[in-house]
């Protein structure tokens, strides 16, 4: 199987092509199932998110664990802030001067403690023995794109090459302090994903595999490099 038609780009600007309303994802047809009117107010930009201390930890883990720590360190420092002279110690992440401090920062900061975790995640990852197969050889974090029904769509892999795909835990997961599920089958009969809305997204994902996909020159790195 060709996989050329993979696109890669960074997370922000996939986010933003969905928020913008350009093209529709399976989070979009979420909102749309809970209120029409909460999807119109998102792709408005009327209804602004805040991010949870769980998700930030589940994309930085996404990030060391699908792309690898030169992709992680690109976007991430590992700090635990700036030291208080008195105490010798961090001053905290709840403080004015940590806050100060991380307003300055060019990268997201991920804690000591938080990074400890996260590399936990990847090596219980590593230790699968599908899913590190799929990380030596596979495509990460690819974008593909193609329309359905006259409405453009995109969907965002963890991780895939030809005839496998996974999807590795959702936040929801990573805060509940779960090791994280790899769920692995044949693409040329279904996809299965882990997290909630499970059958959903299956059902999302196999119409891109039975859609004709638009195809780029453009390919990303293997998983994991």
């Amino acid at each position: 199987m060709n996989i050329n038609f993979i696109i890669h780009e960074p997370a922000d600007e996939y986010h933003a092509r969905s928020r913008s309303g350009e093209f529709m994802s399976s989070h979009l047809l979420a909102d749309f199932r809970e209120s029409p009117a909460l999807y119109r107010k998102k792709v408005q930009g009327q209804i602004q998110e805040n991010e949870s201390a769980a998700f930030t930890i589940g994309r930085a883990a996404h990030c060391l664990i699908l792309e690898g720590r030169n992709a992680f360190d690109k976007e991430y420092v590992v700090s635990d802030g700036p030291i208080n002279p008195r105490t010798g110690e961090s001053y905290g992440s709840k403080t004015k001067a940590f806050a100060e401090w991380a307003a300055t920062q060019e990268r997201e900061v991920v804690s000591g403690k938080d990074f400890n975790f996260i590399l936990k995640l990847q090596t219980g990852v590593w230790l699968h023995p599908v899913a590190s197969e799929l990380l030596a050889t596979g495509v990460a974090e690819g974008v593909i794109r193609t329309e359905y029904c006259g409405v453009p769509c995109q969907i965002r892999m963890d991780c895939s090459r030809p005839n496998l795909a996974w999807s590795i835990s959702k936040p929801a997961t990573v805060s509940a302090g779960l090791n994280p599920t790899a769920a692995v089958t044949d693409t040329s009969t279904s996809w299965r994903f882990t997290g909630r809305s499970s059958a959903r997204l299956s059902a999302w994902t196999s119409r891109f595999i039975s859609s004709p996909w638009k195809r780029t020159s453009r390919s990303p790195p293997a998983c994991g490099s």
